[in-house]
């Protein structure tokens, strides 16, 4: 899929290029013709081409912008990259804000739009992820969201990452799927290490659902809240145990709700310390290294 955008971008580029060109270099040919056979006294009319010299417009100019914009496509050219991430990531907002036209909480299937999970800002808060999807791959698909997420967290408008577990958290395998990933991820994004901070609550028992609470911005710039709810029961499961469909919501008091549920998580026990630990990434890694 990137391969083939990528090389319709190529394809459209050198034709804009060639384009642009061909078009200014000929109005500025035949316009060049008619001043100088005006100048002997041969009066034509060439039409588009007349109104250019009778509003004074200089005919150089237009070859000079037709070679400026040849060069700054061939300077482009050598970056496609970036320019197919843009598009990428303008057919992310469309895809992600599109499905709330109508309402501002949609049920979806996650196989089917996994870029809900793109694009937060600011902080972001995920409580009790499961972490089964990641496990439940090929190697090369695991590979690919590996770079997915270190792509999620090395964006400069992504300031922080809580990552809340819970007293099962090792015994069910989340902490050490969660370990194992963000190792990986951590190759690829070093600045995992100062947004990342993973915070265990070892009494706590865990919820019946997921969360995944933050902020996003939409097409015009505006924050909006942006929250997913994973549900972990029948029918909202595979029978592998992999969450199938999740709520996704950019309504203001489900944000506000969850928002309140997570603070008082992390702070209506703060005096009872042995309850909570806190570890940035790298001493998470130290720590899980040890179990």
């Amino acid at each position: 899929m990137e391969k083939s955008l990528l090389d319709w971008f190529r394809k459209f580029l050198e034709w804009l290029e060639s384009l642009i060109f061909w078009i200014a270099l000929i109005i500025g040919i035949l316009a060049f013709i008619q001043m100088f056979l005006e100048d002997f006294g041969l009066k034509i009319h060439i039409p588009f081409i007349s109104e250019i010299i009778e509003n004074n417009i200089n005919i150089f100019i237009l070859v000079i912008v037709a070679f400026i914009l040849k060069t700054l496509l061939l300077i482009i050219k050598p970056d496609l990259q970036k320019l197919n991430d843009i598009v990428k990531q303008l057919y992310v907002w469309l895809l992600d804000f599109s499905k709330f036209i109508n309402n501002k909480t949609v049920f979806i299937e996650i196989s089917k739009h996994p870029e809900v999970w793109d694009s937060f800002v600011n902080t972001y808060y995920v409580v009790n992820a499961p972490w089964q999807l990641e496990f439940h791959m090929k190697n090369s698909q695991t590979q690919d969201l590996v770079k997915i997420h270190a792509k999620r967290y090395c964006r400069n408008d992504l300031k922080k990452v809580y990552y809340i577990f819970f007293k099962n958290s090792l015994e069910n395998g989340s902490l050490k799927n969660f370990y194992s990933f963000i190792k990986e991820v951590r190759k690829i994004c070093p600045l995992t290490d100062e947004k990342i901070e993973i915070i265990l609550l070892t009494e706590r028992e865990p919820p019946p659902f997921s969360l995944f609470v933050g902020e996003k911005s939409n097409l015009f710039g505006e924050v909006i809240p942006y929250s997913i709810i994973y549900i972990h029961a029948y029918p909202f499961l595979y029978k592998n145990g992999v969450p199938s469909h999740v709520i996704v919501s950019t309504e203001e008091k489900i944000y506000l709700l969850l928002s309140n549920y997570i603070e008082k998580l992390l702070y209506e026990d703060i005096t009872k310390e042995n309850n909570i630990m806190r570890f940035k990434l790298h001493d998470f890694i130290k720590y899980m290294e040890k179990k």
